[in-house]
């Protein structure tokens, strides 16, 4: 299986917390994230495992895990690939009591490094046109963001 792709990803600790996040896993490296943290770590295949270390680091304001004096939490996982799915369990490293149950669903690839990057979303189209296409042909105001947050309700 290729790792080398988008996931999505649910977990909880042995003590009730719980939730779900995005990692992209790129050529042994992970970045990703959640609503309480940044993901950034590397991982590598050993044998017929994955094993990984990824720092957590907390981008809401919220307070770290009891324990964790750092702005970054590492985490430690190991696991194996079942078809397009992962299934780790892993700990906190400054706390090993902690342990967290990882369910990673691989929803589609990464593109190759040449690939990505060559042309802009729009195929070269430029910026201004493809704001004015989606606000309605309106190239003119340069207010755009502001006048389509009151067209686009958020709740």
């Amino acid at each position: 299986m290729k790792l080398n792709a988008l996931w999505t990803i649910e977990y909880a600790t042995n003590h009730g917390d719980f939730g779900t996040g995005v990692a992209v896993l790129v050529d042994g490296n992970v970045y990703g994230g959640d609503t309480n943290y940044c993901y950034e770590g590397a991982y590598e295949r050993q044998g017929g495992e994955i094993v990984a270390r990824v720092k957590l680091f907390l981008h809401n304001g919220r307070s770290q895990p009891d324990g964790a004096t750092d702005e970054a939490v590492s985490v430690l996982m190991r696991g194996r690939a079942m078809g397009e799915e992962l299934e780790l369990t892993g700990v906190l490293e400054h706390e090993p009591n902690t342990k967290l149950f990882i369910h990673m669903q691989r929803r589609s690839s990464v593109p190759a490094p040449q690939a990505a990057g060559a042309q802009s979303p729009a195929h070269g189209q430029a910026v201004d046109d493809v704001v004015a296409a989606a606000m309605g042909g309106d190239k003119e105001s340069p207010y755009l963001i502001d006048e389509a947050a009151d067209r686009l309700p958020l709740y």
